[in-house]
């Protein structure tokens, strides 16, 4: 009987040890990171859905990459952009902000191309907020985050005018979109 107790206690004290001995990463050169995000946005004109994989370099408490999503809100686009983060805090909680920035390229269905007659320019694309990461086991970490998202594009499409009096003809017209909204996201860093 112990037996039993002693080989116990060693299990739990080597238990223990080992939880004690898994510290945060020691961050003293720059390392590959990927993340990947599914998130919600949420504006004036509904709720849509967002995909994000941005991959880039770590080092300490900032992280540098290149992003590209896909992006449902109003229109489909793919944005493209710079993302840039910087850590707060030391261990397996911490909090961060972040920063993106580039261009996004309208992905429009064939069926509204024809439906509609129109075009649509690429345009600016922007993402701020702040998140909360927990690392998990090794450098991989969950990621939630709350952020202030804009989207630019224009529309150009040929109206018919028909005057009272002669023949109609096309004119055309253009519309612009600054599309914000708040984006949820969470993801995986790995």
């Amino acid at each position: 009987m112990k037996s039993r107790k002693y080989i116990l206690l060693i299990i739990l004290i080597g238990i223990n040890a080992q939880v004690i001995a898994q510290q945060a990463p020691h961050k003293s050169r720059a390392r590959f990171q990927s993340i990947n995000e599914v998130g919600l946005l949420e504006g004036e004109k509904g709720s849509a859905f967002q995909l994000q994989a941005i991959n880039g370099l770590d080092y300490k408490s900032w992280f540098a990459g290149l992003g590209v999503g896909l992006d449902y809100y109003r229109l489909r686009s793919i944005p493209i952009f710079i993302d840039l983060r910087k850590n707060f805090g030391k261990g397996y909680k911490n909090f961060f902000v972040y920063v993106d920035g580039g261009l996004h390229y309208p992905w429009i269905s064939d069926a509204r191309k024809d439906f509609y007659g129109s075009t649509y320019s690429k345009g600016f694309y922007s993402d701020i907020g702040f998140g909360y990461r927990l690392m998990l086991h090794g450098n991989n970490a969950v990621i939630l985050s709350l952020g202030y998202s804009y989207k630019q594009t224009q529309e150009t499409t040929n109206a018919t005018t028909c005057p009272f009096y002669g023949p109609c003809y096309l004119t055309p017209q253009k519309i612009d979109y600054n599309l914000n909204r708040l984006s949820l996201k969470l993801g995986l860093a790995l």
